[in-house]
């Protein structure tokens, strides 16, 4: 298993936290709504040898905060996901998420 590395960005007046797991192509896993990156750990460690795989909380989930209640929009869960991909040093990302619910 590779090293995996964890940090916090401040985005928008919220903390997201994130972890890294790897080297290669960006990967990042999007948890379903009220997930947290953790969700993904198996399928991070399975696939960092190939991928630096990304994590996340998203915002007002897990560890990161809530301190907007209003910014919870599809735009805003965007640009947080953007916000974590540049934290981590990237430009851009290839991206799997999951849904949860209808």
């Amino acid at each position: 298993m590779n090293k995996r590395i964890c940090g916090k960005i401040v985005t928008e007046g919220d903390e997201l936290f994130y972890k890294v797991t790897g080297n290669g192509v960006p990967l990042i896993l999007i948890p379903g709504g009220g997930g947290d990156g953790d969700t993904f750990l198996p399928l991070a460690d399975a696939m960092s040898n190939q991928f630096k795989v990304i994590t996340f909380d998203r915002r007002a989930n897990a560890r990161s905060t809530a301190n907007n209640t209003e910014n919870f929009s599809v735009a805003q869960q965007s640009r947080d996901v953007l916000a974590v991909i540049g934290a981590v040093g990237e430009e851009s990302a290839l991206f799997l998420g999951i849904v949860v619910g209808e």
